[in-house]
């Protein structure tokens, strides 16, 4: 999965970063342990952002004014201590050679930003701008600076915000991996969100669909890890391109 070259902007919304900010010290107060992990992370002057799904939900709660909620949070620190050092005892190494653990409200993952996939695998330059053109999709192209590690609270925006602002899921990079997965994960967002395929990914599900022991594999994703409000659109719009093939 290479990364996409598409540049990143900071979000000029102030309200936008003012609310995903409250809702970060929500969860800094509401969470015992996670709130825990961030005073570690602070004593130990690591710079932390948030990638991806959280702050998404958190955007499209502000634009749209429904609430999204997040079965976990992504971090990623720019530092030389291992990020798992900081972890409560206990935390396990999670597939993607990052280290998580489960916080009384949510699921905490986290990554040294050198140490994550495409920035080691392309040799990237180590820096949080370059996040966002590692997401799988558009809209998971955004970041948060939280006001706890930053001077000020900021989004970088790879275009998250248009893209749900459309209403259409893209890829962000040119390369798909473990494309069962991503098939399921592409049906999920689209019902979540009520998103249209781009033609480019619905291509890739058909053709990825094009035996029935696929589609079921594609299908048994959706039903393990869809929240259950969206289960039953997320399998439809799933079948409904199956047929079309």
């Amino acid at each position: 999965m290479r990364p996409s070259r598409s540049p990143c902007a900071e979000s000029k919304s102030s309200s936008a970063r003012e609310y995903v900010q409250a809702a970060f010290d929500a969860l800094v107060a509401g969470d015992s342990g996670f709130g825990g992990l961030v005073t570690a992370l602070q004593e130990r002057r690591l710079r932390v952002v948030v990638f991806g799904g959280w702050a998404r939900d958190r955007l499209a709660e502000h634009m749209f004014g429904a609430q999204k909620a997040s079965r976990d949070i992504d971090l990623v620190c720019d530092g030389t201590l291992p990020v798992a050092d900081v972890f409560p005892p206990g935390s396990l190494r999670n597939p993607f050679g990052g280290v998580g653990f489960d916080g009384s409200v949510i699921h905490v993952d986290a990554w040294n930003l050198s140490e994550t996939f495409l920035i080691r695998r392309y040799a990237l330059p180590v820096d949080f701008s370059q996040l966002p053109g590692t997401a799988d999709y558009n809209i998971n192209a955004i970041l948060f600076r939280p006001s706890q590690f930053f001077s000020e609270a900021s989004l970088l925006d790879c275009g998250a915000g248009e893209a749900l602002r459309r209403r259409e899921l893209d890829f962000m990079a040119d390369e798909v991996a473990q494309p069962r997965i991503q098939a399921a994960r592409s049906v999920m967002l689209s019902a979540r969100f009520d998103l249209r395929l781009s033609d480019t990914v619905r291509r890739f599900v058909m053709d990825t669909c094009s035996t029935r022991v696929a589609v079921e594999a594609v299908a048994a994703g959706v039903v393990a890890y869809c929240p259950a409000k969206f289960r039953s659109r997320a399998l439809a719009r799933l079948h409904e391109m199956v047929r079309q093939e």
